[in-house]
């Protein structure tokens, strides 16, 4: 359907849609590509950003972490502090030390220690409270951040989402006794710690958040209530969700803790931008198909006009039959050129008919001189039978059989003026000719007949055998130096295929002139116009082919289809 009708659409439209889609399909897919490239590395970019920011933050809210681990180490592995948590009860001197070193110890930190709001020691030998800093362990035992601190090592941080409290844990272990001893608690500033990192620059669009990977503990950003993301892969950049909007996002997670740093941004500026992008390629596209839309305008002017001025004029001459119309262009392009080439054409035809109507009427004269001077079939067949009854009067029966033979000959040769004629009257036209050669020449070779009576009934082109005969007799048998001459002539059916075979014995073709026989360089034997003629008639698969047997004869062989033309006699 669209192939038929894109066949049968003008020229000049299906020239421009061709022209246009040629055009455009280049011009969208580069414009696709270049939007793709753009927005692609944008987003490269954004990412590349996004991790190395995230990597910034996490840095240096871990050092921040990092720098509470010395004074918790200090304290936990300080052997008076060790000490002082296994004893259960304290005497009065212990008491003063305890009260000399430990408390003066502990306040030290807090007090040149910014980050450091509180520090408790939980005991597992105390009963009760020694001053500030020592506490039963009982109090917190069942509290999880004390269950898990005893069964893992180094300091631990935490925070409580409810009260809003920073923490660091360590247990302090008795390594002579294996086996841990109590906790110490720090209490830590985290507008100190925390909130101070993630005051950054956002651009609005963005926000921070440090979850436990179920509820968020710190946030800063634009979303309010934000959901925590699903986990992911660290160091990666994917896109998610966040109430309800698209962002990028990333992760981090942090050392010595249970939580993970999140650090996404909006994509609706990357979308604003990508929008500008596609805007600007689809300007751009635009004015190319301006452009084009302009130079195929152009292309069809000159070249659709010059078409439709060789169609009018081509139309001229078939309405009017006027072939003296001067057809000529000025333009040397290509149509130009078929212009000027239709011209010469109708010039060339112009004379042709004038050439072909002056040799009708030569022909027609010739025709006319040559009527007058032939003589009619009748009276050549009525002499001959006159010339024959003689010979029978005169008892010459041998000059009556020639005039027989000769008679036979002329009839089927003329053949009422037809083309094509009964095998069998094209095999007595042969036979006549062959018996006319034998009385030439004293019977100096003899014949033998192998006919298929079956396929007499079916027609061949007139005089087709006797030129082969003749070729075999005089180029063969007459050039036979010892021994006698024998012609044998055989038809034969090959595969629905009718075959006239005439063989001779005598010296053959020579080699130099086998290849040519059938040639148009060829000058004798007269079987080139034979074959061009059988050719002609029934096509390239028929019509002459030549044997040679090498000093023992020739064999002709005629070929044409069965089934073409049938005798009704």
């Amino acid at each position: 359907m669209i192939v038929s009708f894109f066949r049968n659409m003008r020229f000049g439209r299906k020239l421009i849609i061709s022209y246009l889609i040629i055009a455009i399909i280049p011009l969208c897919v580069l414009g696709a590509y270049a939007y793709n490239n753009a927005v692609h590395s944008q987003r490269n970019q954004l990412s590349s950003n996004m991790l190395n920011m995230a990597e910034r933050i996490a840095t240096e809210f871990q050092y921040r972490l990092d720098r509470q681990i010395n004074p918790i180490k200090s304290i936990v592995y300080n052997p008076n502090v060790i000490q002082a948590v296994q004893t259960s009860e304290f005497s009065y001197e212990q008491l003063n030390q305890v009260n000399d070193f430990l408390e003066p110890f502990i306040r030290n930190y807090i007090y040149y220690g910014n980050d450091i709001k509180k520090m408790v020691i939980y005991s597992e030998y105390s009963k009760e409270a020694f001053g500030d800093y020592i506490l039963p362990a009982a109090r917190v035992s069942k509290e999880y951040w004390y269950l898990q601190t005893r069964t893992t090592t180094g300091t631990q941080f935490w925070y409580e989402h409810e009260n809003e409290i920073l923490f660091a844990t360590h247990e302090i272990y008795d390594v002579f006794k294996s086996k841990p001893i109590g906790v110490l608690y720090v209490r830590l500033n985290s507008e100190k710690i925390i909130e101070e990192v993630l005051k950054q620059d956002l651009a609005g669009n963005g926000f921070l958040m440090i979850s436990d990977g179920k509820h968020p503990l710190f946030y800063v950003g634009s979303e309010s209530n934000p959901e925590v993301p699903e986990s992911a892969a660290p160091n990666e950049v994917r896109l998610a969700l966040i109430n309800g909007k698209r962002h990028m996002l990333t992760q981090l997670p942090l050392r010595n803790t249970q939580w993970t740093l999140h650090y996404g941004v909006s994509t609706e500026n990357i979308e604003k931008s990508t929008r500008s992008i596609l805007g600007v390629t689809l300007f751009v596209i635009l004015i190319c198909f301006a452009v084009i839309t302009l130079f195929a305008a152009l292309f069809f002017r000159t070249l659709v006009s010059g078409l439709k001025k060789l169609y009018n004029k081509m139309n001229l001459v078939e309405k009017t039959q006027d072939f003296t119309h001067v057809i000529s262009s000025r333009s040397k392009d290509e149509v130009g050129q078929l212009t000027n080439r239709f011209g010469q054409l109708i010039s060339q035809i112009n004379n042709l008919i004038a050439e072909v109507y002056e040799r009708r009427i030569a022909q027609k004269e010739a025709e006319f001189k040559a009527l007058q001077a032939q003589i009619h079939p009748h009276f050549l067949y009525n002499t001959l039978s006159v010339i024959n009854a003689k010979a029978i009067q005169g008892d010459l029966p041998e000059i009556s059989d020639l005039v027989q033979h000769l008679s036979n000959f002329y009839r089927t040769s003329l053949n009422n003026g037809k083309n094509t004629i009964v095998i069998r009257d094209e095999l007595m036209n042969a036979k006549a000719y062959i018996e006319i050669q034998l009385s030439r020449r004293q019977r100096s070779f003899t014949v033998d007949y192998y006919i298929n009576e079956e396929l007499v009934h079916y027609h061949t082109i007139n005089l087709t055998i006797q030129p082969i005969v003749e070729n075999a007799i005089e180029h063969g048998l007459d050039m036979k130096r010892e021994g006698n001459g024998h012609l044998r002539l055989s038809l034969y059916e090959e595969n629905d295929i009718l075959v006239f075979a005439v063989e001779d014995n005598g010296p053959g073709i020579p080699n130099d002139k086998l290849e040519n026989v059938l040639s148009e360089q060829s000058n004798g034997f007269g079987l080139q116009n034979v074959h061009n003629r059988i050719r002609s008639f029934f096509g390239e698969p028929y019509g002459v082919n030549i044997t040679n047997h090498d000093q023992k004869g020739t064999t002709v062989t005629l070929r044409i289809p069965k089934a073409i033309l049938i005798s009704n006699n």
